[in-house]
């Protein structure tokens, strides 16, 4: 097989010895919880949907900007949808969802804090 003709024309060789590779499977990733230190939680989906979201009251308190340019505006429409439908699903709320379009303010920082009013 090393001799073909086929593996000549594109300068391709065969090795005789074979490589060897090894490989381990990482162990399952645990949660860090309050439940004490005997019990192990380890994660999965299942377990990952049935926590609870803890205290999203601070979150009621902020008010979201989704700032984008002017050619990803139906980007940003449907992050809002996305982000909205996701606070519907685990019962929580933010403050309004501000979009605002600003051109060139990529990489632009002073143009952000001119709109703001402040630092960020």
């Amino acid at each position: 097989m090393s001799n073909s003709t086929q593996f000549g024309k594109y300068d391709i060789k065969i090795d005789l010895e074979p490589q060897t590779l090894e490989s381990r499977k990482l162990a399952v990733p645990q949660l860090i919880h309050k439940e004490g230190d005997d019990n192990k939680l380890y994660a999965c989906e299942k377990l990952l949907k049935q926590m609870p979201v803890f205290s999203c009251e601070e979150f009621e308190k902020y008010e979201l900007v989704l700032i984008h340019d002017k050619f990803a505006r139906n980007e940003a429409e449907n992050a809002k949808r996305n982000l909205e439908n996701c606070q519907k699903s685990i019962k929580m709320k933010s403050g309004e969802i501000m979009m605002v379009q600003m051109d060139d303010f990529r990489g632009n920082f002073n143009a952000l804090n001119d709109w703001f009013g402040k630092t960020i």
